[in-house]
């Protein structure tokens, strides 16, 4: 694996303080920087929604508020199974109930996305097709 030297980590880390989004920031202090893993959970947080699931563009690719089983699958990937939050956390705990209440059971998935995703900027491969009511 290649890994970066001094001058190139420097520039990303410079990147990094100028230019990303708080969580992001907070998350490469949490590795580089030994800033407390409740500080970046604080961030994540912020991107919880009352019932329990994540929205506020917390994936950039679509800026919807409104939770989503998409923005909250990428809560995991990114922050909550990187960082090794416990399962009893309440961060946890809440977007495990989101999941739960949000599954079809029916169609036997989640809809990534719902139809209001249309509404705020977004990436073409998560636009909602309004006239077959599901995700493209």
């Amino acid at each position: 694996m290649k890994k970066l030297g001094q001058k190139q980590f420097e520039s990303a880390k410079r990147f990094m303080k100028e230019k990303a989004r708080e969580i992001d920031r907070v998350q490469f202090d949490y590795y580089f920087e030994q800033v407390p893993q409740e500080r970046v959970i604080e961030e994540l947080m912020k991107f919880q929604n009352a019932n329990g699931g994540f929205g506020h563009a917390l994936e950039p690719d679509f800026r919807l508020k409104k939770s989503s089983p998409m923005a909250t699958a990428m809560a995991y990937q990114w922050y909550i199974k990187p960082l090794q939050i416990p399962p009893d956390h309440p961060v946890v705990q809440r977007s495990i109930r989101y999941l739960l209440d949000t599954y079809n059971l029916e169609e036997g998935r989640w809809k990534a996305v719902s139809k209001e995703v249309n509404q705020f900027p977004h990436a073409p491969w998560l636009h909602f097709d309004e006239l077959n009511n599901k995700p493209l």
